[in-house]
């Protein structure tokens, strides 16, 4: 696993038909998706951008190959884990997932559950917060399945969300700043609660699905 920006050494051990080491071969790499990680002729791979890409050695028509995986900021694989009835003190950092398109920074948070459970989720901050819950398909996608802005319109700039998750399902909480280059602490809490009240899908005005700006990755097996 490499992080977007950051390298690792590759070697090749070449042997001949009975198992000996040969030295002193040519040796050639290459990224089948150079977008994701890039390598040059010494096995150096850089991350570039989120996914998987398959690294090659080849030697005189022989060659092997490597499964590397590249993470970014703004991966799923990247999400903290919280359950039912725990509270997380967390904060935005700039070193944080930044949305391109708002230049807001959110944190995430990957919750399962094992039977169908009502929640209410909460961040309060001193900021204005923005928090939405995703669901991650078994393709990879992310679907937005609620979002909220104000618990109270116009009042109260902290966000809530109320939803049944399903059991077995995999679900994000993306913890985000409503406007440009906030940072600071923030809190998190999820509670079960026995009613639900449907909260809006509807993203940020002008702003397409935050869903299409993050990266859902599944956990390898």
């Amino acid at each position: 696993m490499v992080d977007v920006g950051q390298a690792t050494q590759l070697s090749a051990v070449l042997k001949d038909a009975d198992g000996n080491i040969l030295s002193g071969r040519a040796l050639s790499w290459n990224s089948n998706r150079p977008t994701v990680a890039s390598v040059n002729q010494t096995g150096l791979v850089t991350g570039v951008g989120d996914g998987e890409a398959t690294i090659t050695a080849t030697s005189e028509n022989k060659s092997g190959s490597t499964t590397v995986l590249v993470i970014g900021p703004c991966s799923t694989l990247r999400a903290s884990s919280i359950a039912v009835g725990q509270t997380v003190n967390g904060s935005l950092a700039t070193t944080d997932c930044k949305l391109p398109v708002d230049d807001s920074y959110g944190d995430g948070y990957r919750i399962v559950v094992t039977t169908a459970t009502t929640v209410q989720i909460d961040m309060t901050a001193s900021f204005d917060t923005y928090l939405i819950l995703f669901e991650l398909l078994p393709n990879g996608d992310l679907v937005d399945r609620a979002v909220n802005d104000d618990v109270v319109e116009g009042v109260d700039t902290n966000s809530r969300i109320t939803f049944t998750l399903q059991p077995n399902l995999e679900y994000f909480i993306f913890a985000n700043s409503f406007d440009a280059n906030i940072t600071g602490p923030y809190q998190l809490k999820v509670t079960a609660v026995s009613s639900v009240v449907a909260n809006s899908v509807v993203g940020k005005p002008g702003k397409p699905p935050v869903s299409a700006l993050l990266k859902g990755i599944k956990r390898p097996k």
